[in-house]
């Protein structure tokens, strides 16, 4: 076989193309898409908190509910002045006692679920006086038994889940003292077998969610005989009275 030669015209080189500069009046409608993205990001990733908070200020609206992002203190003061607001659910946060003032105010507020938030007594004490506040769901708290009687005072109050490192045996007993309270649910809350023992006479109680703590078999064996016909959980375990919807 006889190799073509260099010259071949089978082999000529291409011309050279030539490449001409996009003409500037183009480049806005190039960039705009990838403008637009960014905007939509960043907007997405922030107004879920904001938007709802807007509809509240102008009557649409009478909740928040976030579970697409974490709010944090700052997004809190967006809540200042929404009178109107009833339903506060925040599944990611993390707001803290500075971001807790910003709720003081809302008095007709029913329904706080703040996941991540690290309370202390001074946030706690931002829900005082709140007569419509039935349900509260701090599970990230840092709060004491001093700030346990501000809940405690809370008249409408039938549903408390919380956590707190800080929390004792002397907060149970604040929390027998609570007439009102049909479930209960403490995560890892450091109480022993004596703090149970305020649970006994709480005949009101419908159910008692306990996760971690320092009690032992002989301490829930007492709850169980004392409290026949209460829910009680501990850990993943069911060993107490019948059926009942756990709260969230």
């Amino acid at each position: 076989m006889v190799e073509e030669d260099a010259a071949s015209p089978h082999l000529e080189e291409l011309p050279a193309m030539t490449v001409r500069p996009m003409p500037v009046w183009l480049l806005p409608f190039c960039l705009l898409p990838l403008l637009m993205a960014g905007c939509n990001s960043e907007s997405n990733a922030q107004s879920s908190f904001a938007r709802q908070a807007m509809a509240v200020r102008e009557g649409r609206s009478e909740q928040i509910v976030v579970d697409d992002e974490v709010v944090t203190d700052e997004q809190m003061a967006l809540l200042k002045g929404l009178s109107e607001l009833h339903v506060l659910h925040v599944t990611q946060s993390t707001i803290t006692d500075e971001g807790m003032a910003h709720v003081a105010d809302l008095n007709k507020l029913e329904d706080v679920r703040l996941f991540g938030a690290a309370v202390g007594d001074a946030g706690v004490a931002a829900l005082a006086g709140k007569d419509q506040l039935t349900f509260v769901n701090l599970p990230d708290a840092r709060f004491s038994d001093e700030g346990l009687k501000t809940l405690a005072a809370l008249p409408s109050l039938t549903l408390l889940r919380f956590g707190s490192p800080n929390v004792t045996d002397e907060g149970m007993a604040t929390i027998a003292q609570m007439d009102q309270l049909k479930s209960l649910h403490l995560i890892d809350v450091p109480i022993t077998d004596e703090g149970l023992m305020h649970l006994h006479e709480m005949d009101q109680l419908e159910s008692f969610y306990l996760d971690g703590g320092n009690v032992t078999d002989d301490g829930l064996s007492a709850l169980v005989t004392a409290q026949p016909n209460l829910h009680f959980h501990y850990g993943q375990e069911h060993i107490g009275g019948g059926s009942h919807e756990h709260p969230e």
